[in-house]
């Protein structure tokens, strides 16, 4: 498991539902991965950015650059999504992709 370590994110916090764990690798996710399974139809589950994208046999860029057009058209999905201000709200900074996740619209 790889703990989220990141004061800032912990500050943020995450949705109440769905659930704060990847249903399939049972890894911690962060909010911006809960808006992401949401987006894509996963309404009460969670699944990572890796599992996604091995699910799907795209990379986590292309799942990403794929949904945040959606995220950024809606409300709902941007406000929580602009929650993590910047890239030192990332959790997973180091395994993850923050260039991509924090570009601008």
């Amino acid at each position: 498991m790889n703990p989220m370590k990141n004061p800032l994110a912990e500050k943020v916090g995450l949705l109440p539902e769905p659930p704060g764990f990847c249903a399939n690798c049972n890894e911690e996710v962060c909010l911006r991965q809960q808006l992401i399974s949401m987006a894509l139809g996963y309404a009460e589950l969670t699944y990572c950015l890796k599992c996604l994208a091995a699910d799907t046999a795209r990379t986590r860029e292309d799942v990403l650059e794929t949904v945040l057009p959606f995220i950024w058209k809606r409300d709902c999905f941007l406000k929580p999504w602009n929650r993590y201000e910047n890239q030192d709200y990332c959790p997973f900074a180091d395994s993850c992709i923050p260039s991509t996740c924090f570009q601008k619209e």
